[in-house]
C-alpha cells in the first residue's frame, strides 16, 4: 500500500496503513461537534419559526436581528432582550410596558410588533422590519425630513 505525502509517494505495510486510519479518525473526533453542541449552535440560528441572520443592531440589553419567517420567507426584526440584564439593570416593568403599547399599536407610521416569544434566557420581540434603518440614523445622516 501507498499514500501520498508531500508530493512523493511512500509505501508502507498494511499495519502502518490501519495505524495511520485509526490517527486521522480520532483526530477528527476530537473535534467533531457533539450531538447537544450541534442543538445549541441550530437553536441559537433559529427561535420559534424564524431563521436568524444578520445583526442589525446591539444596545444595552438588548441585540436586533434579520429574520425570516419560515413558512413565508417574510422578513422581520427580532429584539431579543436578555432577561438577566435586564433583571441587573431594573428594566423589567419598563420593557414589559413597552410590549403592552406596541402590541395595541397599529399605525403606518409605528413599527409593527407581530408577536413575543419567550425562551429559558431572552424575551424576543418579532417586530416589522425596514430596510434603511432607524430614523434618528437617517435624519442625521441626510439632514431634515421635509413633507
Amino acid at each position: 500500500m501507498f499514500f501520498e505525502q508531500n508530493r512523493y509517494l511512500q509505501f508502507i505495510t498494511l499495519d502502518e496503513a490501519l495505524t495511520f486510519k485509526k490517527q486521522e479518525s480520532e483526530k477528527k473526533k476530537k473535534f467533531a461537534m457533539t450531538q447537544k453542541e450541534k442543538k445549541r449552535i441550530n437553536a441559537a440560528k433559529q427561535i420559534g419559526l424564524y431563521q436568524l441572520g444578520r445583526t442589525l443592531g446591539v444596545g444595552s440589553f438588548s441585540k436586533v436581528k434579520l429574520g425570516v419567517h419560515g413558512p413565508t420567507g417574510k422578513r422581520v426584526a427580532i429584539k431579543i432582550l436578555n432577561k438577566q440584564q435586564l433583571k441587573k439593570l431594573e428594566m423589567e416593568a419598563k420593557i414589559n410596558r413597552e410590549i403592552e403599547i406596541l402590541a395595541q399599536l397599529n399605525h403606518p407610521h409605528v413599527i409593527r410588533l407581530y408577536e413575543m416569544i419567550e425562551t429559558g434566557s431572552d424575551i424576543c420581540l418579532v417586530m416589522e422590519y425596514v430596510p434603511k434603518g432607524e430614523l434618528f440614523d437617517y435624519i442625521v445622516a441626510n439632514g431634515r425630513l421635509n413633507g
